[in-house]
C-alpha cells in the first residue's frame, strides 16, 4: 500500500466540469492508469482520494492538490508517469510526493482575477479592499447573515497591464473561515465599484497552515 500526494492543474473545458463530477472523472483515469486505488470499507465503499479545495466551475486551477492511497507499492514517478499518460492535455500532473501535511491543515488560497475593462484604479481597488464592506450570506440552513470579510482576506494586490486589471487575492480556506471570491467582489460593488461579470480567475496555490 502506498500513498501520494498528487499536484495537477485543471485548465481548458475541464474548469467547467463541477468538482463532483471531476472527482468521478479522475478515479476512472486512476484505472486506465492501472493504478489500483484503496476503497473504503462499509455499506458504501468509496475511493481513498482526498482533494485540498474543491474548484469552482469556471475557474482554472494552476497548483490543485490531491491525496490517494493504492492498495499496492508505487514510487511517485510511477504514479506520475502512468496518471500523466491516462489524461487529457486539460488536465497536467506537476508532481508526487509525500503527504507531508494533512489536508484539514489547509489556510488559505491564491487567487488570481483578470479583468479586461475595469472602471476603477488600482489606488481605488486597493483602498477598498483594505476595509471591505459586509456582504450577507444565506448558511446552509437557509437563512442569511451578515458577513465581515475583512479578517478573512490575508492579502491583496492590484496591478494596471494595459487595458486589463489584475487582482492578486489571498483568501481563507480552512473548513471553519473559507471565502469565496466572488463574495469580495459583491463587496467590492456595494461600495459603488463598477466590477464586470465576466472575468478570468485562476486559483494559483493552496497554502497550508505552519507545521
Amino acid at each position: 500500500m502506498s500513498t501520494h500526494r498528487i499536484k495537477f492543474a485543471k485548465r481548458g473545458s475541464l474548469i467547467f466540469v463541477s468538482h463532483l463530477d471531476f472527482a468521478h472523472s479522475f478515479t476512472r483515469a486512476l484505472k486506465r492508469a492501472e493504478l489500483p486505488i484503496k476503497y473504503s470499507e462499509g455499506f458504501s465503499p468509496h475511493p481513498k482520494q482526498v482533494f485540498a479545495l474543491p474548484l469552482s466551475v469556471g475557474m482554472v486551477g494552476e497548483n490543485e492538490l490531491c491525496d490517494i492511497t493504492l492498495t499496492e507499492d508505487f514510487t511517485h514517478k510511477e504514479v506520475k508517469d502512468r496518471l500523466s499518460k491516462a489524461l487529457t492535455c486539460d488536465f497536467e500532473v506537476k508532481s508526487v510526493t509525500d503527504p507531508d501535511i494533512k489536508m484539514g491543515k489547509v489556510k488559505s488560497a491564491e487567487y488570481v482575477l483578470v479583468f479586461e475593462k475595469l472602471n476603477a484604479s488600482k489606488e481605488e481597488l486597493e483602498k477598498a479592499l483594505s476595509n471591505l464592506a459586509p456582504v450577507m450570506k444565506t448558511t446552509k440552513s437557509g437563512k442569511e447573515k451578515e458577513l465581515d470579510l475583512n479578517s478573512m482576506v490575508y492579502g491583496y494586490a492590484a496591478e494596471e497591464n494595459g487595458e486589463k486589471t489584475i487582482l492578486r487575492l489571498t483568501l481563507a480556506a480552512s473548513g471553519e473561515s473559507y471565502l469565496n471570491p466572488d463574495l469580495v467582489l459583491v463587496s467590492l460593488r456595494s461600495m459603488g465599484l463598477y466590477i464586470p461579470d465576466e472575468y478570468d480567475i485562476t486559483r494559483t496555490e493552496i497554502f497550508f497552515e505552519s507545521k
